[in-house]
């Protein structure tokens, strides 16, 4: 598995002087990789929750991807929450 770093280097978001820089940071102030770049101002969150869903593989899930209102429980089959162990 790649190391966030080495995704955002070759997404062109940062590069290998940044890691370097960011490595330091965090042996000094303590946290996460990631969360050092913000800090240090050289990404954004949204950079690095992307370079995380590309390295965990996960879909990276946006406003969008949710309904405008929200599903009532009482909307929803009993079987679907109950096979999906919701209840």
């Amino acid at each position: 598995m790649k190391k966030i770093g080495e995704l955002l280097v070759e997404q062109g978001k940062i590069s290998e002087r940044d890691v370097e820089r960011t490595l330091l940071a965090q042996a000094e102030m303590g946290g996460v990789f990631g969360q050092v770049l913000v800090k240090l101002g050289l990404v954004s969150e949204a950079d690095v929750a992307a370079a995380l869903s590309g390295q965990l593989a996960i879909p990276l899930q946006t406003a969008a991807d949710y309904p405008e209102t929200p599903v009532r429980l009482e909307d929803v089959a009993d079987d679907f929450l109950v096979s999906n162990a919701v209840v």
